[in-house]
């Protein structure tokens, strides 16, 4: 990561600044970190930022230094995977807290399924599905979710479990969302926060949306139609563009400032 990325950070983004050190700070130890920074008794973390702080303004942080290295973390500990700093923009949901997630799962499935939901109008069909989703969640889609994704993400969710009910594919296709946009993840960070994304563990795999349906995603703009691994690309990233939107414009918007 270089000095960009954190000089942003600390002068234009405080908020996610604030998040990224708070994430860290459960593994981020004065015994992880040199004795030399952080001593016996000192907060590791605050030692941390404020060396960073000190190497932003030197001229001894080259562009290619790494948080990590700024931070006085061991080669080992690096490896490890012990701090994080959410460069990529799809691993800040890792920031969230899983109640935030659960609902973010929950309000993108009903998003895919926003204009069968709207099809709806037999009373009993209605009323089951105002109890199973919440009538926040369905009023939500009844209006702003028909618009929230695109087509080819709808369809490609909207093609898969015709069998189940409705309100089940609501659930099943929002945590599904999750997991396609986590699997990509490095291997430490999803086992870092397994406990965290627990609701969204499935059986089968996470990119049967683009194995089972490559005829949806031509209409993707990056799908090139040669392989499962652009088709599973293309719906990543309409996957994540959809989340993010629903995250800071209905779920959570006071987590708006962490996002680009």
């Amino acid at each position: 990561m270089d000095k960009k990325f954190f000089a942003v950070l600390l002068t234009e983004k405080p908020e996610l600044l604030k998040a990224v050190i708070a994430f860290n700070n459960a593994s981020v130890t004065p015994e992880k970190c040199s004795k030399r920074l952080c001593g016996d008794n000192a907060p590791c973390i605050k030692i941390c930022l404020t060396r960073l702080r000190g190497r932003l303004r030197t001229a001894d942080f080259s562009p290619d230094t790494h948080l990590e290295a700024a931070s006085g973390l061991q080669a080992a500990d690096i490896a490890q995977g012990s701090f994080w700093d959410f460069a990529e923009e799809s691993r800040r949901l890792a920031l969230l807290d899983a109640a935030t997630l659960r609902r973010l799962a929950h309000w993108f499935g009903a998003a895919v399924h926003a204009r069968e939901i709207a099809a709806a109008v037999a009373r009993d069909e209605v009323m089951t599905l105002k109890d199973a989703l919440g009538r926040d969640v369905y009023a939500y889609a009844l209006t702003r979710g028909r618009f929230a994704l695109s087509e080819a993400v709808g369809g490609a969710f909207c093609a898969v479990d015709r069998r189940m009910p409705l309100a089940g594919r609501v659930v099943k296709h929002g945590r599904e969302a999750v997991r396609i946009l986590r699997q990509t993840w490095p291997a430490p960070l999803r086992a870092r926060t397994r406990d965290l994304f627990s609701f969204a563990a499935m059986d089968g795999k996470a990119n049967r949306i683009a194995d089972n349906h490559r005829g949806n995603m031509k209409n993707f703009d990056h799908a090139s139609g040669t392989g499962c691994i652009a088709n599973i690309e293309a719906v990543r990233e309409a996957v994540w563009t959809g989340l993010k939107k629903i995250l800071i414009k209905e779920v959570a918007p006071q987590w708006a400032p962490c996002f680009n």
